[in-house]
Protein backbone atom coordinates (compact mmCIF):
# COMPACT_ATOMS: atom_id res chain seq x y z
CA UNK A 1 0.00 0.00 0.00
CA UNK A 2 2.71 2.57 0.85
CA UNK A 3 4.43 2.04 -2.73
CA UNK A 4 1.25 2.50 -3.94
CA UNK A 5 1.47 5.75 -2.23
CA UNK A 6 4.51 6.80 -3.25
CA UNK A 7 4.38 6.07 -6.94
CA UNK A 8 0.86 8.31 -6.72
CA UNK A 9 2.53 11.39 -5.48
CA UNK A 10 5.53 11.01 -7.45
CA UNK A 11 3.36 11.24 -10.45
CA UNK A 12 0.88 13.87 -9.29
CA UNK A 13 4.44 15.87 -8.15
CA UNK A 14 5.42 15.58 -11.79
CA UNK A 15 2.51 16.59 -13.75
CA UNK A 16 2.47 19.83 -11.26
CA UNK A 17 5.77 20.34 -11.76
CA UNK A 18 5.68 20.19 -16.05
CA UNK A 19 2.29 22.04 -15.46
CA UNK A 20 4.40 25.03 -13.87
CA UNK A 21 7.45 24.76 -15.91
CA UNK A 22 5.61 24.94 -18.53
CA UNK A 23 3.66 28.19 -17.75
CA UNK A 24 6.30 29.34 -17.02
CA UNK A 25 7.79 29.10 -20.62
CA UNK A 26 10.91 27.43 -19.96
CA UNK A 27 9.77 23.38 -20.76
CA UNK A 28 8.73 22.46 -24.21
CA UNK A 29 5.97 24.54 -25.97
CA UNK A 30 5.22 22.15 -28.82
CA UNK A 31 7.16 19.45 -30.52
CA UNK A 32 10.15 19.64 -32.13
CA UNK A 33 9.96 21.16 -35.68
CA UNK A 34 11.32 19.29 -38.32
CA UNK A 35 12.07 22.52 -40.40
CA UNK A 36 15.41 23.26 -39.45
CA UNK A 37 17.06 19.93 -40.18
CA UNK A 38 15.01 19.22 -43.86
CA UNK A 39 16.18 22.75 -44.65
CA UNK A 40 19.70 22.16 -43.64
CA UNK A 41 19.95 18.80 -45.91
CA UNK A 42 18.22 20.15 -49.08
CA UNK A 43 21.04 23.35 -48.35
CA UNK A 44 23.87 20.72 -48.38
CA UNK A 45 22.68 18.51 -51.50
CA UNK A 46 21.81 21.70 -53.48
CA UNK A 47 25.48 23.01 -52.52
CA UNK A 48 26.94 19.76 -53.74
CA UNK A 49 25.18 19.69 -57.13
CA UNK A 50 25.74 23.17 -57.61
CA UNK A 51 28.91 24.15 -59.78
CA UNK A 52 30.10 27.12 -61.91
CA UNK A 53 29.99 25.14 -64.90
CA UNK A 54 25.86 24.36 -64.11
CA UNK A 55 23.46 25.57 -67.14
CA UNK A 56 21.35 28.13 -66.10
CA UNK A 57 18.26 26.52 -66.43
CA UNK A 58 19.50 23.86 -63.88
CA UNK A 59 20.56 26.16 -61.28
CA UNK A 60 17.00 28.28 -61.44
CA UNK A 61 15.19 25.01 -60.62
CA UNK A 62 18.23 24.36 -57.75
CA UNK A 63 16.82 27.71 -56.81
CA UNK A 64 13.00 27.29 -57.07
CA UNK A 65 13.58 24.11 -55.03
CA UNK A 66 15.44 26.11 -52.42
CA UNK A 67 13.04 28.79 -52.33
CA UNK A 68 9.75 26.49 -52.61
CA UNK A 69 11.34 24.11 -49.65
CA UNK A 70 10.78 26.80 -46.95
CA UNK A 71 7.00 27.31 -47.92
CA UNK A 72 6.42 24.04 -47.74
CA UNK A 73 8.26 23.54 -44.36
CA UNK A 74 5.79 26.18 -43.46
CA UNK A 75 3.00 24.67 -44.64
CA UNK A 76 3.28 21.02 -42.89
CA UNK A 77 4.40 22.79 -39.93
CA UNK A 78 0.66 24.03 -39.44
CA UNK A 79 -0.66 20.30 -39.59
CA UNK A 80 -0.99 18.29 -36.64
CA UNK A 81 2.17 16.40 -34.97
CA UNK A 82 1.66 13.30 -37.10
CA UNK A 83 0.72 14.70 -40.64
CA UNK A 84 3.52 17.10 -39.68
CA UNK A 85 5.67 14.63 -39.51
CA UNK A 86 4.65 12.86 -42.80
CA UNK A 87 4.52 15.79 -44.60
CA UNK A 88 7.77 16.99 -43.79
CA UNK A 89 9.67 13.62 -44.24
CA UNK A 90 7.57 13.27 -47.89
CA UNK A 91 8.70 16.97 -48.74
CA UNK A 92 12.41 16.31 -47.74
CA UNK A 93 12.11 12.96 -49.77
CA UNK A 94 10.43 15.28 -53.04
CA UNK A 95 12.97 17.74 -52.89
CA UNK A 96 16.17 15.18 -52.34
CA UNK A 97 14.52 13.34 -55.65
CA UNK A 98 14.13 16.75 -57.39
CA UNK A 99 17.89 18.12 -56.80
CA UNK A 100 19.04 13.67 -58.10
CA UNK A 101 17.25 14.29 -61.29
CA UNK A 102 19.42 18.20 -61.66
CA UNK A 103 22.15 16.52 -61.16
CA UNK A 104 21.95 13.25 -63.40
CA UNK A 105 20.29 15.94 -66.06
CA UNK A 106 23.66 18.08 -65.75
CA UNK A 107 25.72 15.37 -65.82
CA UNK A 108 23.89 14.25 -69.19
CA UNK A 109 24.34 17.67 -70.61
CA UNK A 110 27.96 17.06 -69.88
CA UNK A 111 28.67 13.53 -71.37
CA UNK A 112 26.80 14.85 -74.82
CA UNK A 113 28.87 17.97 -74.69
CA UNK A 114 32.21 16.59 -73.50
CA UNK A 115 34.25 15.28 -77.22
CA UNK A 116 34.67 11.28 -77.60
CA UNK A 117 37.60 10.13 -76.91
CA UNK A 118 38.83 6.98 -79.15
Amino acid sequence: MRFQFIIVAVFIATICLFKDVKALGVGPVGPPSFCPISSAIIAQEIAKVSTPDLPADLQQKLADISSNSDELCEKCESLIVWQSKICSINHLKSSLLQIQQIKAEADARLATTAPAEL
